[in-house]
């Protein structure tokens, strides 16, 4: 997963959009997906950002990982999040997997509630990507 937290447009902001398909399919989630073989988890996140939302992702960095586990779905993964910096506005170039990228800053009151399991977890443990004092791994 992607945490563009450092667009130059969209200060205090991350990419979301609904998940219309596969695991999560109505929750909101950030860009991202599987590692290809042999692929670090940034570029993984460079490539899966692009090919989601056309944005070339720089500055590319881990910034958290989770044991996402939600054993009443039977759903089990570690996630790893990045954070970097894109210039522009997101397109989404996916449209059957998902609905159109939205900037949300991630103090808005009204983020969404329902979100992906690996975003929902680090949210409801106190992850922020803009503190340094942020803990780290969940």
């Amino acid at each position: 997963c992607c945490i563009d937290n450092e667009a130059e447009d969209h200060p205090g902001c991350v990419m979301l959009s609904q998940r219309l398909k596969s695991d999560g399919a109505g929750t909101f989630a950030l860009p991202g997906g599987h590692l290809a073989f042999g692929e670090t988890f940034e570029a993984c996140s460079i490539r899966e950002t692009k090919e989601e939302t056309g944005l070339d992702l720089r500055d590319c960095r881990v910034c958290a990982t989770c044991n996402a586990l939600d054993a009443s779905q039977s759903y089990h993964y570690i996630t790893i999040f990045t954070i970097g910096s894109v210039v522009g506005e997101p397109t989404n170039l996916e449209p059957e997997k998902h609905s159109d990228w939205r900037w949300v800053r991630w103090d808005d009151p009204e983020f969404p509630s329902n979100l992906f399991t690996a975003l929902k977890i680090v949210r409801e443990k106190g992850f922020n990507p803009f503190s340094a004092e942020s803990p780290c791994f969940y």
